[in-house]
């Protein structure tokens, strides 16, 4: 029996680091400012519960990335709501955009953890031009239920 580690990395959200300790010879890394209280946060929403992943896409070294839902609770925007994370500029082509930014405006407005020293700017707009419903595309992602066949190399899977 093989073991395998498959890495899943939380889409549409950026999130503190929390503290790694020292392995095979790499230095030990500090947590970032509430990311051992988000680490903290996950584990609880997650351990011994059934999860749902939706997997967008794969990167560069393997990770798969994508959402994950618990008791139909959508976990990047609980950490956004909980002033855990903050939205990352890639989640503007997300299906989860609009929960992910609402969910940051109520943590910004209740200066939640990240945004505890947070302070609105207003910026004035210039002129702004109309868009065209022809520059509009669709970003949804076609879902497709799969099963897991197999997997090999932690990085590819075969699915049905």
């Amino acid at each position: 029996r093989e073991t395998c580690l498959a890495t899943y990395l939380l889409s549409g959200i950026s999130c503190p680091s929390a503290a790694r300790p020292s392995i095979k010879g790499q230095p030990a890394t500090p947590a970032e400012p509430f990311g051992d209280e988000a680490l903290e946060f996950v584990k609880d929403q997650i351990k011994q519960s059934e999860v749902e992943i939706e997997v967008e896409s794969c990167d560069i070294a393997g990770n798969f990335i994508g959402y994950l839902f618990v008791e139909d609770k959508n976990m990047s925007v609980d950490l956004v709501k909980e002033g855990l994370a903050k939205m990352h500029f890639t989640a503007e082509r997300g299906k989860y955009y609009d929960h992910l930014s609402r969910a940051e405006s109520d943590a910004k407005a209740a200066q939640k953890r990240v945004w505890k020293d947070y302070v609105e700017t207003v910026v004035e707009k210039e002129e702004t031009s109309e868009i065209s419903n022809n520059n509009i595309t669709d970003s949804t992602p076609a879902l497709t239920d799969v099963v897991v066949t197999h997997i090999e190399a932690c990085s590819k899977l075969w699915v049905q």
